[in-house]
């Protein structure tokens, strides 16, 4: 399986024609940085309404983010126990 992954790497992910390389590589990292400005902008209005619009604190903020994280984990969690999906931590 390994080798196989490897392969693929060393042929630019394989599939498609001519080409594979470096350049493709390149190309969908480049895709891949597009949406840090739409992540930043999202965070921002986040800040902005729960802090100026909300007149509430930072604190109040990262307690929020906390709990959904926290409850989104959870979810998960039950989630992967229905599904009988075991995940190898460490």
């Amino acid at each position: 399986m390994n080798a196989a992954m490897d392969e693929l790497n060393r042929n630019g992910g394989g599939g498609g024609g001519g080409g594979g390389g470096v350049g493709e590589n390149v190309e969908g990292l480049a895709v891949i940085g597009k949406g840090k400005p739409l992540i930043v902008l999202m965070c921002a209005t986040l800040v902005y309404y729960h802090c100026a619009y909300r007149n509430s604190s930072i604190l109040s903020l990262t307690s929020d983010v906390f709990i959904v994280l926290l409850c989104s984990l959870a979810i998960l969690g039950l989630l992967f126990l229905q599904m009988n999906i075991h995940m190898r931590i460490g």
